[in-house]
């Protein structure tokens, strides 16, 4: 009977082992960052050019890896590497069409394929999943107009606008590591001109911006902040803060009111969920912080002339 009661003992414990790796199996897998750094380059007196090269900040070990580099050829540098492909995905000119377009190159293969034709610009790339993207941009159709986002299929490259007022300028966009959303400000395009019109006779005010979240294909007003004017966007514990210039704001999404922060706010933020840093550019460099601490530790730096980091996105793992 003692025999038996340890083969059942050790059935359990085997029984319990099993389901802790069936847990780590299905736990959080985190993300990484992505960014550009783009800067004046010149070689044996060719003429001197801007070029990005593009980043990948494993978040775990805290190291960078520069995986590509592109020319900058027009309006906005822009550009992410796509982990699960060995692929880099960006912006970029074409002989063939106009604006600047959604390219991928697949590096191991070295090949390069233009994924759209609609844009005249575009501002954001967000990877959402292993199979959708998010594209901020505005289509030549609509030149000179807000910027709205378009989602597109990463099996099939397939492009679909999302169902979201198209007269929504969309703005300051960030990814919510603990909730897997994206989380971005938005004002009235149509406001803006009206505002932009009336600048003569001296009378402009910045259009009321939205707070917004993105998930699972949809769109939701979050709130309206006390401010006008937005300069950027971080999610933390379920609350957001945001830059209004000079003051820092908080919002409580669980109460659904305002709230507190001792917490200063860097440029172009992201909080990671599990590790607990916060990750931010300044200039040609990347920092990191932990827990809120004001000390910043230099996770990157590049000293090219006339170079900046821009564009960093948090890239979800599945």
């Amino acid at each position: 009977m003692k025999k038996f009661n340890n083969i059942v003992s050790v059935l359990v414990v085997l029984l319990i082992c099993t389901a802790c790796s069936s847990n780590k199996t299905e736990t959080d897998k985190g993300g990484y960052l992505s960014f550009i750094n783009t800067y004046l380059y010149s070689q044996d007196g060719e003429t001197e050019v801007f070029k990005s090269d593009i980043y990948f900040l494993d978040i775990e070990n805290n190291t960078t890896e520069l995986k590509a580099t592109i020319p900058f050829e027009k309006d906005y540098p822009l550009g992410i590497y796509w982990e699960l492909k060995d692929s880099i995905i960006y912006s970029g000119i074409s002989k063939d069409v106009y604006g600047n377009q959604v390219w991928i190159k697949d590096l191991k293969a070295n090949e390069t394929k233009r994924l759209t034709d609609q844009f005249a610009n575009l501002a954001y790339l967000q990877i959402i999943s292993d199979d959708l993207l998010l594209i901020g941009g505005v289509t030549n159709t609509e030149d000179g107009g807000a910027i709205n986002f378009w989602e597109m299929n990463l099996n099939t490259f397939e492009l679909s606008a999302l169902d979201f007022d198209s007269d929504i300028d969309i703005r300051n966009i960030t990814y919510d590591s603990e909730n897997h959303s994206v989380l971005f400000t938005g004002y009235s395009y149509t406001e803006l001109r009206k505002q932009l019109d009336n600048q003569q006779t001296g009378t402009f005010e910045n259009p009321k911006q939205l707070v917004y979240e993105y998930k699972d294909g949809k769109v939701r007003k979050i709130f309206t902040p006390k401010n006008n004017t937005i300069y950027g966007l971080m999610a933390i514990d379920n609350t957001i803060l945001y830059n209004a210039g000079s003051t820092i704001n908080c919002y409580d999404r669980i109460k659904n009111e305002a709230c507190s922060t001792g917490l200063s706010f860097l440029e172009n933020p992201y909080f990671d969920h599990i590790t607990r840093r916060i990750y931010s550019t300044d200039k040609n460099t990347v920092y990191f912080t932990t827990d809120g601490s004001l000390k910043k530790e230099m996770v990157f730096e590049n000293n090219y002339e006339f170079n900046a980091v821009n564009n960093m996105f948090y890239i979800p793992r599945q």
